[in-house]
């Protein structure tokens, strides 16, 4: 289950109703510069801090391509890249923002019951390949969590 942190006081700063194109608008800039970082397995102080201390890749937002608002399906598009550290598979990730966190379980399988993040099978091929993701931000999930 996807773990929310530091959304609720940057809802607060929206002046009267929190809309979608509002918050969307203030995670397109707080994730301007996002790092999405995968690992095989934290550590119980890993989910609770902004510390990961072995992670198999780091991914930043693509610098010619920032994030991108999908108005019909309520979704912010992220394009990242980043360089394979270790391969391992991944089962957790955390997408960090300017001042917000979203973390969960994420898999390679296509099938696996409570993955947040499924990923592509080859994603993690060799270590010192670059390699690139879209991850999506749900909206409607965040306004939930937050109204």
């Amino acid at each position: 289950m996807l773990e929310y942190k530091g959304f609720d006081r940057l809802v607060a700063n929206i002046n009267g109703t929190v809309t979608e194109n509002a918050l969307a608008a203030i995670l397109c800039d707080e994730f301007k510069e996002g790092l999405l970082t995968l690992c095989s397995a934290p550590l119980p102080t890993e989910l609770a801090s902004n510390a990961v201390s072995n992670p198999l890749v780091n991914l930043k937002t693509h610098v010619d391509d920032p994030p991108n608002y999908i108005k019909g399906e309520k979704k912010i598009a992220l394009r990242l890249e980043g360089v394979v550290i270790r391969n391992a598979k991944p089962v957790w990730f955390r997408l960090q923002g300017k001042t917000v966190a979203m973390s969960g379980r994420c898999s390679i399988t296509a099938n696996c019951c409570g993955s947040d993040l499924r990923l592509p099978k080859d994603l993690l091929r060799r270590v010192g390949e670059t390699v690139r993701l879209t991850y999506y931000i749900d909206l409607t999930k965040i306004l939930k969590h937050v109204v």
